[in-house]
């Protein structure tokens, strides 16, 4: 990933249980979607940070249409 670039519209999801996880990361991915589209120029990376902390965003080093998944843990 290129560092020196920000990202930007990120989301942050916690969640408790797996059918949270399914929902909330769908929902989250969704949102971001919409605005890649507007955009037309940025793909969605998804990082964990642990099995119930994720953070999702529009990121320059993700290809527009492509969704990245990331772990830190």
């Amino acid at each position: 990933m290129n560092e020196t670039e920000t990202a930007e519209h990120i989301l942050f999801v916690q969640v408790d249980d797996r059918n949270s996880l399914e929902t909330q990361l769908g929902t989250a991915e969704a949102e971001l979607r919409v605005l890649a589209f507007e955009r037309g120029d940025r793909g969605i990376l998804v990082t964990a940070y642990s099995p119930r902390e994720f953070t999702l965003e529009l990121h320059p080093d993700v290809p527009f249409g492509v969704s990245y998944e990331k772990c830190m843990w």
